[in-house]
C-alpha cells in the first residue's frame, strides 16, 4: 500500500535526478546483501547440526549461542553513537577521526576481554545451574564460541565503518566466503565432535 502511495502521490511531485537514484541502490544492494547473509550465517549451524547429528547437539549449541549472539550489542550501542561521524571523512579531520576510533576499540577491548574470561571461568557453575545438569556438554561449546563474541564486538566498529563510508560491497564479497568457509568446516567438524565441532567451525 505504501509503495502505491509513493508512486502515485508522493513520487510526481518531488523530483529526483536518476544519479542520484543510482547511487542510493549502489550504496545499499550491498547493506541488504550482507544483511540477508548475516541471518544465513547465524543460522547455518543449528541447521547443520541437525541435519548431521541430533536434536540434542542442537539444543547444547542453542545453549552456547544465548550466552554469545546477544552481548555484541553493546558494542553496537556504542556503534550507534559514534560511527556516523565517520561518514564524513576528510584529510582535514583524519587523524582525529583515527584516533576517536582507537578509543573505540580499545573501550571495546576493556568491556569485553574481562566479559569472556569470566563468562568462560564461570561457564561450569552457570550453564548448570540455569539449565540443569544434563547439559554440561555445551559449557565446551560455550567457552569455545566466547572467542567468536570477541571477534564480532569489534566486527560492529569495523564493518560499521565500511558501512559509512560506502564500503559494504567489501563485505558483499567476504560474507559468502565466510558462510562457505563455516559450511566446509562444518562438514568436516560436526559429524566428529557435534556441538563443539560447529562452535569451532564458526
Amino acid at each position: 500500500i505504501f509503495f502505491f502511495y509513493l508512486i502515485y502521490y508522493i513520487r510526481p511531485k518531488v523530483r529526483v535526478k536518476a544519479a542520484f537514484i543510482r547511487d542510493i541502490w549502489k550504496y545499499s544492494f550491498p547493506l541488504f546483501f550482507t544483511a540477508i547473509a548475516f541471518v544465513f550465517a547465524t543460522e547455518v549451524d543449528n541447521i547443520m547440526l541437525g541435519l548431521l547429528r541430533s536434536e540434542y547437539d542442537v539444543g547444547i549449541y542453542s545453549i552456547a549461542k544465548q550466552f554469545t549472539e546477544k552481548l555484541p550489542h553493546i558494542s553496537t550501542a556504542i556503534a550507534m553513537g559514534t560511527l556516523p561521524l565517520f561518514g564524513k571523512f576528510s584529510q582535514d579531520n583524519k587523524k582525529k577521526l583515527n584516533n576517536l576510533f582507537k578509543k573505540l576499540l580499545r573501550l571495546n577491548t576493556y568491556i569485553f576481554v574481562p566479559l569472556c574470561l569470566v563468562l568462560a571461568l564461570t561457564a561450569p557453575y552457570f550453564v548448570p545451574l540455569l539449565y540443569g545438569e544434563q547439559y554440561l556438554t555445551a559449557i565446551t561449546p560455550l567457552q569455545i564460541l566466547l572467542i567468536h563474541l570477541l571477534c564480532s564486538s569489534f566486527f560492529v566498529f569495523t564493518c560499521g565503518i565500511l558501512d559509512y563510508r560506502g564500503l559494504a560491497k567489501i563485505r558483499a564479497w567476504i560474507s559468502p566466503l565466510s558462510i562457505g568457509l563455516n559450511i566446509a568446516l562444518n562438514f568436516y567438524l560436526i559429524p566428529k565432535w557435534g556441538a563443539v565441532g560447529a562452535a569451532l567451525g564458526t
